[in-house]
């Protein structure tokens, strides 16, 4: 499959046109809205977004996934769940209910999201 990469303008205007923010908003969202349900802390929407960024692209098959992971280091970001306090476990059970949050959303985790072998694989391949 391929990403497709869209201008933070373009986005803007397809944001306006829906009326809602659903042209922005994919896996890594619905994946953050999955861990908000599992905790009883919840984090910063942004900073498990930005880790599961990292997670969804190489669940689609995007070698991007390892240019952002740097981009985040050098700039001391977090880049593994393990860095703010999730487990595999659970950032991996948050993977599997994040379509149930928006049901009206369709990302890459309603094609590959029931594959729990394959949802490990790439957990370990990103977060090793």
């Amino acid at each position: 499959t391929n990403i497709l990469v869209v201008k933070k303008e373009e986005l803007g205007i397809a944001m306006g046109i829906a009326g809602n923010s659903r042209p922005a908003s994919g896996a890594e969202h619905l994946i953050s809205h999955g861990l908000d349900r599992l905790l009883k802390n919840r984090g910063s929407h942004g900073i498990q977004c930005g880790i599961a960024t990292i997670f969804s692209l190489a669940l689609h098959g995007s070698k991007e996934w390892e240019r952002i992971k740097k981009f985040y280091k050098k700039l001391h970001l977090p880049q593994r769940p393990e860095d703010i306090g999730i487990t595999k476990e659970m950032f991996l059970k948050a993977a599997k209910i994040a379509p149930t949050t928006r049901k009206n959303r369709f990302t890459i985790l309603n094609l590959k999201g029931k594959n729990k072998k394959l949802l490990s694989e790439v957990y370990n391949k990103v977060y090793a």
